[in-house]
């Protein structure tokens, strides 16, 4: 792990904690067989989200806690860096 990232993630400790508490809970809830209705309604905040985001939330989490994905931070030099367009 990168020093800037460990830096970004103790600078934002409620935000990476809420990301893997709702990680966590949200494939808890797949594993049980709770619908994405379901989950909208357990969670209320999920009201704004459509199908997709959740999918796609749940989607990249997983790849990424299982190590499908890896997003190498050194991908800027610095954080002014342009970011790149398709």
């Amino acid at each position: 792990m990168k020093i800037n990232t460990l830096v970004g993630a103790l600078a934002n400790l409620k935000g990476t904690a809420r990301l893997i508490e709702g990680y966590s809970a949200l494939s808890r809830a797949e594993r049980a067989g709770i619908t994405l209705d379901q989950m909208r309604i357990l969670y209320s905040d999920l009201s704004k989200c459509s199908d997709a985001d959740i999918k796609g939330f749940m989607t990249m989490g997983k790849m990424l806690v299982t190590g499908e994905v890896v997003v190498k931070g050194a991908a800027f030099k610095s954080e002014r860096a342009m970011i790149p367009t398709a």
